[in-house]
Formats: C-alpha cells, sequence, structure tokens
C-alpha cells in the first residue's frame, strides 16, 4: 500500500439526503486522516429506473490503485438485496472494507443501531396513548426498509398494538408513492389512522402532501413520524418527529476503521446510537434526546469547547462577555457538522441547571449559532445558484456544437467556467458517441477531458485517478448514461457543496452529448442524403445535379487563381446495337465500364457525372498550356481494357468533345457543357465516318 492509501467509496447518487450525508461523513474523516479518497456514485444494483446513471462504475473500484472499499450497503442493496452487494464485493481484488450502514458477511461495519422505529413506537404508545398505528415501509427488497418493518411488528406487538390489515404499506422511500399510498389509504379506509409511523422523512412528506390537500390536521386527526432527521422535515410544519439516523457519524467512524484495518490493526463492527427527535408532529414541543456523537477526531478538529470548559466559560461573567465577543468570528468559517456540535453542547450546558446570570450568555450563544446557520444555508443556495448559472451556460455552449466540430475541445472550451472545481472528464469514444454495453473498468476509456488543466489527451491505462503523484483529495465519479446509452465518467474533486449540483451536472452532461451524438446522426444521414440524390445509381458517379453543384465549386476556384476550366462530355458508340444484341444488362455493363474508364483518366480532384443514358462530363482544371487530348487517349485506353476484362463479344468505344475557358469571360458552365456537347457530336460524325460504327 503507498504511503498515502486511497479508498473507494461505492455510494448511490448523492442528492438524496441519506447518500449526502454518508459522503459528508466519509470526506470529511479521509481529509482528517490524510486518506485519498474516491466515491463511485451510481445507481442501486438492479435499479429498473437506473437512477444515478450505470451500475457498472462500482467496477472502476478494481483499480490497483485502491487500497480499501467502503460499501454503502443499504442504498446499493435498495432494489436488490444484501447478496447482490455481497456478490459484487466478492467479485473485486481482495481489498480491506469496511461496510457503511448496514452489515454484511463477515465484512466489519459501522450502523445505526436499528432500534430508532421501535422508539417511535413505544413514545406514541406510553406518552401518547396511542394504539392504533399505521406504518409505511420501504421496498421489501432493501434490508433497511425489511429491519424497520420488522422492529415495527415486534414493537407493537410488545405494546400489545393489534395493527388493522391493510394498515402496513409498502412504498419506495419516496414521497410521491407516499401520497399516491396515503390518498389511497383515506379512499378506501375513510378516515386517517391515529398514527402513521413512516420509514423514512421522505415519504412523510409525502404523506403530509396528502394531508393538506384532504383536510387531515397533524397531529390533532393524525400524528405522522419519519426516519433520518432530515432537514426538509425539521422546518415543514408541524415540524416532524422523527429519528436521527446518524448516516454522517456512520460514515465518518467506517473511514476510520478501513483506515485502521489497513495499518494491519484488528476491528469490530460498530453500531451508533439513534436517538429520537421529538418534535410537533406527534403534539411534543421538545427536540427530545440527542444522538450527536461526532468522533472524536473530528470533535477535536472542529475547535468546539468541551462540556465541562464550556460550561464553566459561559458560567462566568467575566469570561463568558470575552467569549460571546469573539464567538461571531469563530463561527464565521463552521460548517453544519461543527455547527450541530457547537448546538448541542450549548443546549447541554442550558439543560444543567444554570446560575440565572448565566441565562442571557446561553440565550446569546445560541443566537450566534442560529446566525450562522442561516449565514452557511444562504450562502450554500447563493453557490448552488452561481454553479446552476455557469452549468448552463457551459451546456449551451455544448448544445452549440457543430457537426465535425472536435467534442472533446467542445467539452474543454464549455465547462472552463467550472475548471475551479477541477472537473474532469472520461470517454468511452474519442468522438463522444455511446457505447451500448460500457467497460467501466481501467483499460475502457479512449480520451481523457482535463478541465482543470486544459487538457485533451489519451485515457491513461488505469484512468481511475489523474496520473502523476495525487496530494490528498476526493474524487466523485458519476458515470455519464442516459438509458441504454453511456459515453463515460464525469469527475469532481474536493466537492463540499451542494449535492443536488452533482446530479443536475452528471444528468445534464449525459443529455447534451446524447443530444450531440443525435444531432451528429442527424447531419450525417443528411449528408448521406445529399449525397445519394446527387450520385447515379447505376455508375455511382454524381448525377447531373451533383456534377453541376460540384462543377460550380471548381469554377470559382478557377476564377479566384485565374485558372482555365475544361468541359469534357462523352457517350459510348454503338450502344444501341450492344442493346438490340447482348441485353440491356450488357448495355448497363458498358456504361459502368465508360463511368470507371473515366475516373482512371482523369484526376480524382476533377468532377466525373452522367448526365443521363450513355452521356458522361467531366469538370476539370487545366494547366495554363494544357489540354484534354491526352486525358481523352487514357480514357480510351482504360475504356478498351475494362471492357475487354469482362470477357463480353462486345468492344467499348467512346466519342468524346472538349471545350476550354476562363471563368469570369460571362460563360456559364452549362453554356459550357453545351459547347462540348456540340465538339462531342462533331467527334462522333467524324469517328462514324472513319470508322464505320
Amino acid at each position: 500500500m503507498e504511503t498515502i492509501p486511497t479508498f473507494a467509496l461505492l455510494n448511490v447518487r448523492l442528492d438524496g439526503w441519506y447518500q449526502n450525508q454518508i459522503w459528508h461523513g466519509v470526506s470529511t474523516a479521509a481529509r482528517l486522516l490524510g486518506v485519498r479518497l474516491v466515491a463511485l456514485v451510481g445507481s442501486a444494483f438492479r435499479d429498473p429506473e437506473r437512477r444515478g446513471g450505470s451500475e457498472s462504475v462500482y467496477a472502476l473500484a478494481g483499480s490497483p490503485r485502491i487500497d480499501g472499499y467502503l460499501p454503502a450497503v443499504g442504498a446499493l442493496a435498495n432494489f436488490s438485496g444484501k447478496d447482490t452487494v455481497l456478490e459484487f464485493l466478492e467479485s473485486l481484488p481482495p481489498r480491506p472494507t469496511v461496510c457503511v450502514g448496514m452489515e454484511l458477511g463477515a465484512y466489519p461495519a459501522v450502523y445505526p443501531d436499528g432500534e430508532g422505529i421501535g422508539r417511535i413506537v413505544g413514545h406514541l404508545v406510553e406518552a401518547h396513548g396511542l394504539t392504533r398505528l399505521a406504518y409505511m415501509g420501504g421496498p421489501r427488497a432493501n434490508p433497511d426498509a425489511v429491519h424497520r418493518l420488522t422492529d415495527f411488528v415486534n414493537t407493537a406487538a410488545k405494546e400489545g398494538v393489534a395493527v388493522p390489515p391493510g394498515w402496513i404499506m409498502e412504498g419506495d422511500f419516496s414521497p410521491e408513492l407516499a401520497k399516491r399510498l396515503f390518498d389511497a389509504f383515506l379512499e378506501r379506509e375513510g378516515a386517517p389512522p391515529r398514527a402513521l409511523v413512516c420509514a423514512n422523512d421522505a415519504m412523510a412528506l409525502g404523506v403530509r402532501k396528502s394531508c393538506r390537500e384532504r383536510g387531515v390536521r397533524i397531529p390533532e386527526d393524525m400524528v405522522l413520524t419519519g426516519f433520518d432527521d432530515i432537514d426538509e422535515a425539521a422546518t415543514m410544519s408541524p415540524s416532524l418527529t422523527s429519528v436521527d439516523a446518524v448516516a454522517y457519524q456512520v460514515g465518518f467512524r467506517a473511514v476510520e476503521l478501513l483506515h485502521e484495518l489497513c495499518l494491519g490493526r484488528e476491528v469490530r463492527s460498530e453500531a451508533i446510537p439513534t436517538a429520537l427527535v421529538l418534535l410537533r408532529s406527534c403534539g411534543c414541543r421538545s427536540g427530545g434526546a440527542t444522538s450527536l456523537h461526532l468522533p472524536r477526531l473530528l470533535a477535536e478538529a472542529t475547535g468546539v469547547p468541551g462540556l465541562d470548559k464550556l460550561r464553566a466559560t459561559l458560567f462566568d461573567p467575566v469570561q463568558s462577555g470575552l467569549f460571546l465577543e469573539r464567538l461571531e468570528a469563530v463561527l464565521e468559517d463552521a460548517d453544519h457538522a461543527e455547527l450541530d456540535l457547537w448546538e448541542e453542547r450549548i443546549f447541554a450546558v442550558a439543560t444543567s441547571a444554570p446560575p440565572p446570570h448565566a441565562s442571557a450568555a446561553l440565550l446569546r450563544a445560541q443566537s450566534a449559532v442560529s446566525h450562522a446557520r442561516r449565514g452557511v444555508d444562504l450562502n450554500q443556495r447563493q453557490a448552488l445558484q452561481i454553479l446552476l448559472r455557469d452549468q448552463y451556460w457551459a451546456l449551451q455552449q455544448m448544445v452549440s456544437l457543430k457537426p465535425g466540430e472536435d467534442l472533446p475541445h467542445r467539452i474543454l472550451d464549455a465547462f472552463r467556467i467550472l475548471a475551479g472545481h477541477r472537473l474532469r472528464v472520461l470517454l468511452f469514444r474519442a468522438d463522444g458517441a455511446p457505447v451500448q454495453d460500457p467497460r467501466f473498468d481501467l483499460g475502457g476509456f479512449e480520451i481523457e477531458v482535463d478541465v482543470a488543466n486544459r487538457t485533451v489527451a489519451s485515457a491513461p491505462r488505469d484512468a481511475l485517478l489523474p496520473s502523476g503523484g495525487l496530494p490528498v483529495a476526493s474524487w466523485i465519479a458519476m458515470p455519464l448514461s442516459l438509458g441504454a446509452e453511456h459515453f463515460g465518467v464525469v469527475q469532481v474533486r474536493d466537492w463540499n457543496s451542494n449535492e443536488v449540483f452533482l446530479e443536475s451536472l452528471r444528468y445534464s452532461l449525459s443529455m447534451a452529448l446524447s443530444m450531440a451524438h443525435r444531432s451528429r446522426q442527424e447531419h450525417d444521414a443528411r449528408e448521406e442524403l445529399r449525397k445519394l440524390s446527387h450520385r447515379d445509381e447505376l455508375t455511382g458517379v454524381l448525377n447531373r445535379r451533383g456534377l453541376l453543384e460540384q462543377g460550380e465549386f471548381l469554377v470559382r476556384s478557377a476564377m479566384r487563381s485565374g485558372t482555365r476550366i475544361g468541359v469534357v462530355l462523352c457517350d459510348l458508340d454503338g450502344l444501341k446495337e450492344i442493346n438490340d444484341a447482348h441485353g440491356h444488362a450488357d448495355g448497363d455493363k458498358a456504361i459502368q465500364c465508360l463511368a470507371r474508364a473515366l475516373e482512371d483518366g482523369f484526376r480524382q480532384s476533377d468532377v466525373v457525372g452522367r448526365l443521363g443514358g450513355d452521356e458522361f462530363a467531366v469538370v476539370t482544371l487545366l494547366a495554363a498550356e494544357g489540354g484534354l487530348e491526352g486525358a481523352i487517349e487514357r480514357v480510351r485506353r482504360a475504356l478498351a481494357k475494362r471492357a475487354a476484362e469482362l470477357g463480353r463479344p462486345w468492344t467499348a468505344r467512346t466519342s468524346a468533345g472538349w471545350m476550354a475557358w476562363v471563368p469570369g469571360d460571362g460563360e456559364t458552365l452549362e453554356q459550357a457543357i453545351i459547347r462540348a456537347d456540340q465538339s462531342l457530336y462533331h467527334d462522333k460524325r467524324q469517328r462514324k465516318g472513319r470508322e464505320g460504327f
């Protein structure tokens, strides 16, 4: 293993709260421990809608540059069950592994203690006397959903609560399906249950929308609870009683264990305690217990005073004044995790019987933390707006791609506005075309677009990370996929902003690549149709329209250079006799022989076309003193040779007429063709009289 180890986090799209918190916990721990991190972010295994792109992106974890794995088991197994995740891990090269959020096989794991739903049921029965409870869970393939359902059923039975038939609903953790399920419940039952326990907060938000539309009051008509304690749940009206799922702490601690494992130390699985967050949706007024147990390493890094020190400072009139004067400056650069720790410790001091003179100091400290939190939220919203604006500008540049333009360099130019985010794009095909069966492995990519370094180059053999010595950094890698079209991977380094933008970037860039591909296909199809409309079906040379169009290019070139233009007309001698004696198929072969002979006798840059029947024309640039007699003679020799090679009982001969002029003297190409045609008939009469055909 390198001095600086590299860990791979296998996680599902980061615009969900749970996955987002796992990412922040893991990335913070990696930074504090001096570990490189690669987050491979795709779809859950067997997700029918492929939300997050191709699940094949996780195969990149097989890189020899990876020293350990951190699979977010619950998210990955949402549609497939744990066995699929276990099989995948066993297909990778053997590396130290710590499972995140859920136990799996013999691997050590860090996970919530799993008692949250039971605590909610116990609280509803014992504190509120509620016995008519309904439950809305997640998909039956998801191990977390199964565990939470089991916890609900067992605790309800223990509390003597009988759950009526049909009062346990199976959702998919989304608010959309939750709303539809609860609408159907109300239609069927005619009234809400006395309490509804949801297996996550997102579903509770969907149920809340249904209640608003149907006039169901919370908590007066129905108590509603969730699980996860996401920000949206805490700010909804009324605020949602939930369970803190400690996802951030789980992710952080998993990195610590994996680091120890890579150093050869023995580690064991750990369960992080969850706790109730009691808010107004169940009729409670307090915030309930707290489960904020930040790892020691993070608590030390934040600089937040310990509980005893903070209590002594705030209880001392002199020290508290000095402390409060500099607190706002201390909180200026704090993130959410640090603010959570400040809030928890101030709350703990406030509930430990403070003396009367300390109350004002505690209120000022809490106000400073709340103000700082609002500032962080405002800054994040503003940053997201800027990111989305920059992304829109970049995608507009992508959409304006011209047919034939170099796509990798267009990506480089379009996304230079995001260069500060260390954007890197790996494409399966150098032209940006999609593949149907992607190889997300070490040799699957052709081109690397490094926006930060302004380079486009062939992708390295192991393309997971940029080549060369890498500092401690975190990379998020997301598949560029749209349905069955797979374009490659987009990577962003050291990301600590709004993860909603990442999914927007992944999807939008995939859409732009798909549109660029279709634009190229349509352009190529139009070009092919144009070529077909300008080509003679029998001979493959230009038809009359194509001859005149291509010939005009030569005429304009000759006008710019003062060069002469030569126009030659040819037809077959005795074609009628060939048709009468041997059939029209032989006549067609003779016409094809003349077409090939003209291509043999003239240059590739000359324009050869069939005017109709057996009549052909050639437009050519002439040298100052050059003539056409030599070219015509070459055509006649080539025609005789090609006809002889067919082995048919006829001889192909041609008559030719030609003329030369300097464009700009008023004569058009069509007029020149008419003059050459007159010369052709003059040559034909002479040859007919001389050769007797």
